[in-house]
This record gives C-alpha cells, sequence and structure tokens, in this order.
C-alpha cells in the first residue's frame, strides 16, 4: 500500500507544481471569428454552403501547462445561398435551381483543452480542442427549381426553433498568454425543435399545389470558425 501512495503522491507532485505556474491560471476568455457553414441536416438543406460568424464569451482553466478546460457562450449567425443556375437560350427554356438557408443561435459548451507543444520561456502553446455544447435558435431553409422547357416548377421549405447537441473539435495556438487563434468545428450530433414545412408546385396549366406540416424544421449544420481570441 505504501507504494502505491508514494506512487500517487509522485504523479501529482508534477501536476500541483506545474498549476502554480504562470501559465497555470483561470482567464476570462472572448474570440471573434467566422468560415464556412452548411445547411442543417435533413430536408434538402444539407445542399446549401453559406458563411457563420460566431462570437465566444467564457472563463478557461488551464490546471497546468497541458491541460484545461473552457465552459463558455457562443452566439452564431449563419446565412447561405447556392446550388443557383440558369440554362437555357431563353427564360422559358431555362432550369433554375436555388437552396437557401439562414438562422440566429445560442449556445452553451464545454471544451477540453490539451497542449501537445509548450516552448521553453512558455509563452507559446500549441494544442488541440474537444468538447461538447447544447445550443437552439431559430432559423429556416427553401429550395427552388423550376423547368422552363416544361413550365413547371416546385419550391419547399421549413422554419421554426430548433435546438441541438454538438461536438467542437478543433486546433488553438495561444502566445504571450493573452493572445490566442483557433480552428474550430462545431458538428451537430442531435436536432429537435417545432416549426412549420411548406410544400408547394406549379404545373404547366397554371395550377399550384401547396401543403403544410408540422415535420421537424431546418437545425443548424456543421460551421467550421476560424477565430481570434482574447484572454484576460
Amino acid at each position: 500500500m505504501k507504494f502505491f501512495r508514494y506512487l500517487a503522491l509522485s504523479l501529482m507532485l508534477p501536476l500541483f507544481a506545474s498549476a502554480a505556474s504562470d501559465d497555470a491560471a483561470s482567464r476570462f476568455y472572448f474570440a471573434i471569428g467566422g468560415g464556412p457553414a452548411w445547411g442543417g441536416p435533413g430536408d434538402r438543406a444539407h445542399e446549401a454552403i453559406g458563411g457563420a460568424f460566431g462570437l465566444h464569451f467564457g472563463y478557461g482553466w488551464m490546471f497546468n501547462n497541458y491541460l484545461g478546460l473552457r465552459p463558455y457562450v457562443n452566439i452564431d449567425g449563419r446565412a447561405g445561398i447556392t446550388g443557383i443556375s440558369a440554362n437555357g437560350i431563353d427564360q422559358n427554356q431555362g432550369n433554375t435551381n436555388a437552396r437557401v438557408f439562414g438562422s440566429a443561435s445560442l449556445g452553451f459548451n464545454v471544451d477540453m483543452l490539451a497542449n501537445f507543444y509548450v516552448n521553453e520561456s512558455r509563452t507559446f502553446h500549441a494544442g488541440g480542442i474537444l468538447g461538447v455544447g447544447v445550443g437552439g435558435g431559430y432559423g429556416g431553409f427553401a429550395a427552388a427549381e423550376s423547368d422552363g422547357a416544361a413550365q413547371r416548377a416546385n419550391a419547399e421549405g421549413s422554419y421554426g426553433t430548433f435546438g441541438h447537441f454538438h461536438l467542437n473539435v478543433g486546433l488553438k495556438a495561444t502566445w504571450n498568454r493573452k493572445h490566442g487563434l483557433e480552428v474550430l468545428a462545431r458538428i451537430p450530433l442531435a436536432a429537435w425543435g417545432s416549426g412549420e414545412r411548406v410544400q408547394g408546385n406549379l404545373d404547366s396549366a397554371g395550377n399550384s399545389q401547396s401543403s403544410y406540416s408540422n415535420n421537424r424544421p431546418y437545425s443548424n449544420g456543421t460551421a467550421i470558425f476560424v477565430m481570434y481570441a482574447y484572454s484576460i
């Protein structure tokens, strides 16, 4: 038993000793950035690609020079339009396709921080980020297609409030103990919500039909953020 006590003590002492360093501190954390984003899962929103803008506010603890924990709040705004095409000699013969999405959301996250490189002066750290979060917001998407030759068109979309669990994974670099650069992917794991789904079509005779349902509405898809971080 004494052997295991000594072994545990010998493993823990370096941890506490490094936790007493200037780098092993608790700091207020703020980050701002953006990057590419994809429409939400399901339906056809995932066919749209756009952009995301994000803000992070939180607090970080470095237990030592290599391991830390960071709870924070994220505020995201996303929008995109893609797949637009028009082919044909004139409008009556052309085909048009479009995918559009947009959302605003708020979330809470907890990330583990792991440094795999620390320089001798401990003024530069490089490492990885792995965490989970939960969030929600309001958003929607629309998809439209038309066939000019057949003079037919159809459209579908959904909108409403949504929530989701998501995974955070990325890389980070910190210098001078205050400034940082992060590349962070936010990937949805599960989603839920309430809202309305709309479908409609127009045939060559000019007759239109539409339907409504309460299927799960749009929710955020994957986004990759390149962020500048500052710690106080």
